[in-house]
């Protein structure tokens, strides 16, 4: 269990005597008593994997590349995506408020990216309701790749992407309980354990999972989470690694995604300022449910100097959206206009790449060379709709429950399917030139 605030301070300080204690021990020791530790399980936060599909040291990698590992994430104890990219230069994170975190809404160098997942792209519905949302309990590292990147991963922003990794079973056995709180009755419990199934190793697993609640900075709306993310590897030997991942997660409740009138917040009300607390829609008609299914599979098998991988995943997203939204103030500057949306959609998207590496040397130059192809298919079903009927409502003294009509025209998708398919090759990085003795 992690502990916050001053806490952390304290244990800090006292974590720094010891280090100095320890480091006048460890000088005044002989050099036989030294012993060597060694961690693993985590990539080093030097290396990367987006910007070469493979892992590259970052100074090797010819493009910009921001990585926020695991340590970091728990450091800032950040709740969400854009939290954690709060300090990542060219981001801009909560496009939409710090309130509308149903979403990760962020733009990269002026563009919105589009996210990967396990080297996957994470696909949402066209209308964007059904867009899914990765908890940060289930992810051990993102990486956000800056610059146009339409040579390994097909079309897609030209400001970069964002590449998430998920938690993979690892060979030591651990275990973790995290407890934490905060403003607006915010609270959070998470478990993460695993390790080897046999003293072989052959077998490993690991289990994240989550549950979140929170009032909101806003009234009369609350945010819900729960889900689990269980994992089981298979190294029959040292060239062969195969590891499927499981993923649910349920968002009964997302918070709100109103927003403020602008005069009498922005601007100046000549009848006063509008509560920082302000909710705009109807809380009997309020909704947002969404639910996320995803079988994720990871395949690795290594021939001499070439390795094979493959990612697939099939991943089901599905969104009920109810809300009612402002439309301005009417003349008066007191009562707030309203209007209805209500949206039925739901998203089944399979996704497959397949990558073959190799490193070759030719006297002093050596050559890393890798080629691949990937595969998207998705099929997806949306109805929504816009206007309906409700009464306004006063700014300054609301007064909610109002009879809500939904939308008489609703735009209705039929069941369409769509696939991508993009045959990418080329060096995953550039040729390196070797001079002086070289290690074997």
């Amino acid at each position: 269990m992690r502990l916050q605030d001053k806490t952390v301070l304290i244990a800090s300080i006292f974590g720094l005597i010891s280090q100095d204690r320890a480091a006048a021990n460890d000088a005044a020791a002989p050099a036989a008593s030294v012993s060597e530790v060694v961690i693993t399980g985590q990539q080093p936060s030097d290396l990367a994997n987006s910007g070469t599909k493979t892992e590259t040291p970052l100074i090797e990698t010819p493009q910009a590349i921001t990585v926020i590992d695991r340590h970091d994430l728990d450091l800032r104890v950040v709740q969400n995506l854009n939290e954690a990219m709060h300090f990542t230069a060219g981001v801009g994170p909560d496009t939409r408020g710090n309130t509308a975190g149903r979403y990760d809404l962020q733009t990269l160098r002026g563009f919105s990216p589009e996210q990967y997942l396990d080297g996957l792209r994470l696909i949402g519905s066209v209308n964007g309701y059904a867009t899914p949302q990765v908890d940060l309990a289930f992810l051990n590292r993102v990486e956000v790749l800056k610059g146009p990147a339409s040579g390994l991963y097909g079309q897609g922003s030209p400001g970069g992407i964002v590449a998430l990794s998920s938690k993979l079973p690892v060979l030591e056995r651990f275990g973790e309980v995290v407890l934490s709180g905060g403003s607006y009755g915010t609270e959070r419990a998470s478990v993460d354990f695993g390790g080897r199934i046999d003293e072989a190793g052959h077998f490993s697993f690991r289990v994240a999972g989550t549950g979140y609640h929170s009032d909101t900075q806003t009234q009369h709306v609350e945010a819900v989470r729960y889900g689990i993310s269980p994992s089981l590897t298979w190294r029959p030997d040292d060239l062969t690694s195969w590891t499927i991942l499981y993923n649910f997660q349920h968002d009964p409740k997302t918070g709100d995604y109103g927003a403020m009138p602008v005069q009498g917040s922005l601007l100046s009300n000549p009848n006063g300022r509008v509560p920082r607390d302000f909710y705009d829609g109807e809380p009997g008609y309020e909704s947002f449910d969404r639910r996320q299914n995803a079988v994720t599979s990871l395949f690795i098998r290594k021939f001499g100097d070439w390795e094979f991988r493959q990612s697939a995943r099939y991943m089901q997203t599905e969104t009920i959206y109810r809300s009612v939204y402002h439309t301005g103030l009417q003349p008066d500057l007191i009562l707030l206009g309203r209007s209805v949306a209500a949206a039925d959609e739901a998203v089944d998207a399979i996704t497959v790449d397949n990558q073959l590496t190799a490193s070759k040397k030719s006297g002093i130059l050596t050559h890393n060379i890798i080629v691949g192809v990937d595969y998207q298919k998705t099929h997806q079903t949306e109805a929504a709709g816009f206007g309906g009927d409700v009464a306004p409502l006063n700014t300054f003294d609301p007064l909610y429950g109002s009879p809500v009509i939904p939308p008489r025209h609703r735009f209705q998708c039929p069941a369409q399917s769509a696939s991508n398919r993009n045959l990418w090759a080329g060096p995953d990085r550039p040729r390196r030139l070797a001079l002086g003795p070289q290690r074997a």
